[in-house]
């Protein structure tokens, strides 16, 4: 995440400036096992670089080891972490990268992995999952995913890499990628008009479910009207 706030930073300078930063920030890669050595080389790359990008951090604040990074001229706070957890995904509508970690890591998955499953919130975003052994083996996120997206159009826009390098070329090759339509499928979110060449699930008057065949014209929701009583005579 700090990753996001550095970009936005760095975009008003040229290119090569991004990479010496990042030459700058090595030599204290991580804020463990002490803060106060990881932040200060943050601030010298602002006071090197100055007049960079505004962006917003909005830190989990629920884990006290997590501390805010230094490039966001703007930080949130939700009191629930809930909210939190759910917004990010879902404003990351170009796809988001999944390093290894342990269980917000894989909450955050799911938390992206449920609106793709569904279609709620449009077409599937792409996710990309790195670590093979970590996905697999250690904390297996990745079987289950496949799992859920099996037949589904979020089936396209999944990807597991071992390396972190491997990461950008994958997010790219899966936005270029179009869903995939599953017959049978339901698709939530959309206005009927909208929902093309699949098999729509509609509810009839009498509440049962039941199911019309696959067309290539909009499906149009209609209402039903009821009948006015009959006099009698």
């Amino acid at each position: 995440m700090e990753a996001a706030n550095l970009g936005a930073y760095a975009a008003p300078h040229p290119d090569p400036m991004l990479d010496r930063a990042c030459e700058l920030l090595a030599s204290v890669p991580s804020f463990t096992p002490s803060v106060s050595d990881w932040a200060p080389a943050a601030f010298a790359v602002r006071e090197r670089w100055p007049g960079g990008g505004g962006s917003l951090s909005i830190p989990t604040w629920f884990y006290g080891h997590e501390p805010p990074n230094p490039f966001a001229d703007h930080i949130g706070k939700y009191f629930a972490n809930a909210l939190r957890e759910d917004g990010l995904p879902a404003r990351s509508t170009a796809g988001v990268i999944f390093r290894p970690g342990a269980a917000g890591t894989v909450q955050e998955i799911f938390d992206s992995a449920t609106p793709n499953y569904y279609g709620s919130r449009g077409e599937p975003a792409p996710m990309v999952l790195v670590g093979h052994d970590h996905c697999t083996r250690e904390l297996p996120a990745w079987p289950l995913l496949r799992a859920l997206a099996a037949d589904r159009p979020m089936e396209s826009r999944i990807a597991l890499g071992d390396t972190v390098e491997e990461a950008p070329g994958a997010l790219s090759r899966l936005s270029a990628k179009q869903p995939v339509r599953a017959v049978g499928v339901p698709t939530v979110g959309r206005h009927p008009a909208q929902l093309r060449n699949r098999r729509h699930h509609v509810r009839d008057t009498t509440g049962r479910a039941r199911c019309d065949r696959v067309t290539s014209r909009p499906v149009t929701a209609r209402r039903a009207v009821p009948r006015s009583p009959t006099r009698r005579r």
